[in-house]
Formats: structure tokens, C-alpha cells, sequence
């Protein structure tokens, strides 16, 4: 068990740590969220969110997720996942995150 409630989860090595990047479960917190592992996956800690769903899950058919990652040239990453459906409609974001 990785301590943390996820759902399609992305795994990514930056360096010496892991980075999961997923459908953040927990039900104070849904939306897309990331955690990091410096021991390889043995113990977790939550890194942030990258986005807050606009209310609790409906079903898996209304919910945001499915986080894609690459590893740009500069050293940054970029992320894109699909939001929340909401009124029918849904969103394919992508983000640009910055390593230290």
C-alpha cells in the first residue's frame, strides 16, 4: 500500500526520487494530486495538487483524471490530464511544473 487513496496513477523517476502522479481520492481533496518517494516506493509523502475538482465524485464517468508526463529538455516536467465533466462537457489541461 502506498498510504495514499489514487486512481490512474502516473509514475515518474526525477533523480533520486519518484514522483505518482494521480486521481487524488481523497474525499477532502478531489481532483489531481502528486506524491513523492525518495526510497524507492517504499514510503510516499504528499507533493501538492495540480488540480481541485469543483465538487465530491459523481461516478467514475464525471470524474477528472488520467495524468500523462513527460520530462521536457530544460529539466521540466509537463503534465496534462482531462478535468471534470460538467454539463457535458470536459477539459484537457496541461501544466508546465518546474524541478528543483
Amino acid at each position: 500500500p502506498a498510504g495514499f487513496k489514487a486512481h490512474c496513477p502516473r509514475l515518474l523517476r526525477l533523480g533520486q526520487e519518484i514522483v505518482c502522479f494521480y486521481r487524488d481520492m481523497e474525499p477532502h481533496r478531489p481532483g489531481i494530486s502528486y506524491s513523492l518517494s525518495s526510497d524507492e516506493g517504499a514510503t510516499w509523502h504528499f507533493g501538492g495538487r495540480l488540480y481541485a475538482a469543483p465538487g465530491a465524485y459523481a461516478g467514475w464517468g464525471m470524474a477528472c483524471g488520467y495524468p500523462a508526463t513527460v520530462v521536457l529538455p530544460e529539466g521540466g516536467i509537463f503534465c496534462c490530464f482531462h478535468t471534470d465533466f460538467r454539463e457535458g462537457r470536459s477539459e484537457i489541461r496541461g501544466l508546465h511544473l518546474k524541478t528543483a
